[in-house]
C-alpha cells in the first residue's frame, strides 16, 4: 500500500511540476501521520523473576486500533522493577501467526538464572526464534494439550486431592437459541493451585442450522443435536504467575480427536473479571453418550479430573470425597430424554 502511493505521488508531482523528493517527503508526512492514527496500548499480563531476581520476564498485550487481531503477547527481559520498553522484547506470538492461535498459552519459565525456557501449545514451531537474549540462554518447547503428560516424565510429579462437587442443572430453551439445552454444571473448591474446578456438560439441540452430511458430502439444513463438556477454573483472589495449567481432562473421557482446544480467556494471577474463568479445556465426544456416563460417575462419586502443569512437571488429580446430590443429575438425564435429544442426528459421530 505505501509502495503504490509513493509511486502514485511521484508521479503527481513530476506533473505538477515538483521535484520526486519533494513527493517523497509528502508520502513521509502521510505514513507518519497514518501510523500515529492507530496507536498501540500496552498492559502487562505478569513478571517472572528468576531465581536471585536479577532478571525478569515481563508478559505484555499489545493492543492496536489497526491490524492486529488477536492482539499478540510480548516476551521481555528486563532488571527487577523496570518499566516496559519494547527494545528489550525478545519474542513476540505475532511472528508465529500460523502457529500460534493462542497468545495466553505461551509461558516462560526460568531453568536457572541464565537459562530460560518458553513453551507453546501445539503446533507452534518456534524454530525462527533467538536462543539467546541480553547474556541469557533460552530454549523454546511445543507442549501438548494432554493433562497426563509432562516436561520430564521421570520427573513428573502426581499429586493427588479430594474435592466436594456441588452439581447444578439448567436448561436453555429461550427463543433467541434457536434450539434447547440441557446442561449441567459441576463446581468443586480447588484450593493449592486454583480457587474453583468445575465440570460443565452440555446437551443441545439445534433448528435450523446448516449441518455437513458426510455421507452425502452436502450442507443439510435441518435440526442436529450436540454434545460436549468442559472443565474449567476460576480464581477469586491475585496468584503469582508461577503455576500455568496446559491441560484438564475427565480421566477415561478425552478423546485425542475431539479436544475443542484450550482456551485461556484472561492473564493467569489476574483478579477474577465479570465470572470469566481461568482457563477452558473443552471436548466433544465421539459417542454422545459419554455425557451421561461422565454424569454418572458424578453421581457414584467415582469422577476424576486430571490437570496437568507441562513446565512443572505436575499432575494433579481431583478425585471426589463423597457422592453428591443426585437431583440435578436426574433432571441433565431426564431433560435429554424428554427433548430426544439422543433421536437427532449428531454432530462428532462421524468421529466414531
Amino acid at each position: 500500500m505505501i509502495q503504490l502511493i509513493k509511486s502514485i505521488l511521484i508521479v503527481l508531482g513530476i506533473a505538477l511540476g515538483l521535484s520526486a523528493l519533494v513527493a517523497v517527503v509528502i508520502l513521509g508526512s502521510i505514513a507518519i501521520s497514518f501510523r500515529m492514527s492507530n496507536k498501540c496500548s500496552y498492559e502487562e499480563v505478569d513478571r517472572l523473576p528468576s531465581p536471585t531476581g536479577r532478571q525478569t520476564v515481563v508478559r505484555t498485550q499489545r493492543s492496536c486500533t489497526w491490524d492486529e487481531a488477536p492482539s499478540p503477547v510480548l516476551f521481555s527481559l528486563l532488571p527487577p522493577g523496570a518499566p516496559f520498553d519494547e527494545k528489550k522484547t525478545f519474542f513476540k506470538t505475532s511472528d508465529y501467526p500460523d502457529t500460534i492461535s493462542n497468545s495466553f498459552g505461551v509461558f516462560a519459565r526460568w531453568i536457572d538464572d541464565n537459562n530460560l525456557l518458553v513453551a507453546a501449545p501445539v503446533p507452534a514451531r518456534l524454530n525462527t526464534a533467538p536462543s539467546a537474549f541480553d547474556g541469557i540462554h533460552i530454549q523454546y518447547g511445543v507442549y501438548p494439550l494432554d493433562a497426563g503428560t509432562t516436561r520430564n516424565d521421570h520427573l513428573q510429579r502426581v499429586i493427588e486431592k479430594k474435592v466436594i462437587f456441588e452439581p447444578s442443572f439448567d436448561v436453555n430453551d429461550r427463543a433467541e437459541v434457536q434450539g434447547v439445552g440441557c446442561l449441567l454444571t459441576a463446581n468443586a473448591a480447588g484450593g493449592e493451585y486454583l480457587d474453583e474446578l468445575s465440570l460443565y456438560l452440555s446437551a443441545r439441540r439445534w433448528i435450523g442450522v446448516t449441518n455437513f452430511d458426510a455421507n452425502k458430502g452436502t450442507p443439510v439444513k435441518g435440526v442436529i443435536s450436540s454434545f460436549d463438556f468442559q472443565i474449567f477454573a476460576r480464581d477469586e483472589t491475585v496468584r503469582p504467575p508461577d503455576k500455568y495449567a496446559t491441560g484438564a481432562e475427565v480421566v477415561g473421557f478425552a478423546p485425542e480427536d475431539g479436544k475443542i482446544g484450550n482456551l485461556i480467556v484472561r492473564p493467569p494471577g489476574e483478579k477474577q473479571p465479570n465470572g470469566k474463568p481461568k482457563w477452558t479445556f473443552g471436548y466433544t465426544p465421539a459417542n454422545p453418550h459419554d455425557v451421561i456416563a461422565i454424569a454418572e460417575e458424578l453421581r457414584s462419586g467415582s469422577l476424576t479430573i486430571r490437570v496437568g502443569y507441562w513446565l512443572d512437571d505436575i499432575v494433579v488429580l481431583y478425585s471426589m470425597q463423597n457422592p453428591i446430590d443426585a437431583q440435578p443429575i436426574d433432571e441433565f438425564e431426564r431433560c435429554i430424554a424428554d427433548k430426544h435429544l439422543f433421536d437427532t442426528p449428531s454432530v462428532g459421530k462421524s468421529r466414531q
